[in-house]
């Protein structure tokens, strides 16, 4: 690109982001913000490689990526014991409520005590409106032969299965990938076009004609 300035050409070219392996542009020679939600008028859940060196250039940030997930990987193992543990259940439960103004389903803690035969709980958390909703025990009991820890063991199993578990085996996976980028890593040129194919991480990266030099 004769001419052009580093900015220039940093700007027209791009690399994969160390921590989720997105494509992306490089303004000023580090990796545009990306991977996030704009709500408020504020960015929301921005990428962790976001303004910072693309993949071709570095892998110190999926070194840190992978220490981080190995963190979360071993949190997500302890409350799924917690859960589990049917002699020593936590106080609460784990309850999946609607919201009909997003029509979409969330997590909520919950507590729950029995008043009259009528179990209630409280759900708190983030959307916690200091309401307390309640259902009868009586049919419950008919129905699931269940007592209040039973049901709160149920629950908790419920949210094992549907969120704890796929967790964990989405960032035992993505620990795997990253662990992989790391042992295949080698310094290479920047991408001067789009491209939705990711990296083979068996492969070398394909010949390019945009470069730029890797600034220490």
């Amino acid at each position: 690109m004769p001419g052009a300035s580093t900015d220039a050409m940093k700007a027209n070219c791009m690399g994969h982001c160390q921590w989720c392996d997105k494509l992306q542009k490089l303004p000023n020679g580090r990796l545009s913000t990306h991977g996030y939600s704009v709500k408020y008028q504020m960015f929301a859940g921005i990428c962790m490689g976001s303004q910072n060196l693309p993949y071709e250039l570095s892998c110190e940030l999926v070194k840190q990526s992978i220490i981080d997930s190995q963190g979360l990987l071993e949190n997500l193992i302890s409350v799924q014991k917690r859960l589990l543990d049917t002699n020593n259940q936590p106080e609460y439960a784990w309850f999946q409520c609607y919201d009909k103004k997003s029509s979409k389903y969330f997590w909520e803690k919950i507590e729950i005590s029995v008043v009259d035969e009528v179990c209630k709980y409280r759900i708190y958390g983030e959307h916690d409106k200091g309401e307390y909703l309640s259902f009868s025990l009586k049919s419950r009991v008919s129905v699931y032969s269940e007592s209040p820890s039973t049901l709160k063991r149920r629950l908790n199993l419920t949210y094992v299965e549907r969120e704890i578990k796929p967790q964990i085996k989405e960032l035992e996976e993505y620990i795997k990938v990253q662990r992989l980028r790391v042992i295949n890593w080698k310094e290479a040129s920047l991408l001067s076009s789009p491209t939705h194919t990711k990296h083979n991480l068996h492969q070398p990266t394909p010949n390019i004609t945009c470069t730029e030099p890797h600034q220490t």
